[in-house]
């Protein structure tokens, strides 16, 4: 080594001299590789999924949709079944019932009545005569589901409860039923 110069001086010199010549390697190769393109290469595999990430924010409600057009009119139901209909068994708008059992004693809990009517699907009405006191009379239709209900509807039985509430009001109670047309 030369004596005027340091060894510090010399490594700094030796790395600079390293770096200068490396960076115009690069910038010569660089400028020199320029050629044509070469072929695509194959498909990798596929990487792993990754995990799931969490749910966003609910977004805010669209606005309602423009009413759309009238659907078209459906075909005619088929022909009902026949009814015994004439104007002798009319009184007022209904007809004469199938059943009628005329004022009976009220009764409290539950109570079968033999109808004979034929059928597990009769229109039921009952009418209780009303009773608080001498100038408070009147027939009227109970209270259905409140203070009169019947259940086991038979072909020729139903059973009927009365209210012990209603009952003190009402001595008497008619019941109804009409036979309605099955299809």
């Amino acid at each position: 080594m030369a004596e005027g110069m340091s060894k510090g001086m010399f490594v700094a010199g030796l790395v600079l001299a390293i770096v200068v010549s490396s960076s115009i390697g690069m910038a010569v190769s660089s400028i020199l590789s320029f050629g044509p393109k070469g072929d695509k290469g194959d498909t990798g595999l596929q990487g792993v999924q990754g995990i799931q990430g969490i749910q966003g924010v609910q977004g805010l409600q669209g606005i309602q949709g423009v009413k759309g057009d009238k659907g078209d009119i459906g075909d005619t139901g088929p022909q009902g079944p026949p009814v015994n209909f004439s104007m002798d068994n009319l009184t007022g708008l209904l007809p004469a019932p199938a059943y009628d059992s005329g004022w009976i004693t009220v009764w409290t809990n539950w109570k079968t009545i033999h109808h004979g009517v034929g059928t597990k699907t009769p229109f039921v009405y009952i009418l209780g005569q009303y009773q608080y006191n001498a100038t408070h009379i009147g027939i009227h239709q109970f209270m259905q589901g409140e203070w009169v209900w019947w259940v086991n509807i038979g072909n020729d039985d139903i059973v009927i409860s009365i209210d012990p509430n209603a009952a003190q009001y009402y001595p008497f109670v008619k019941v109804m039923l009409w036979k309605i047309a099955e299809p």
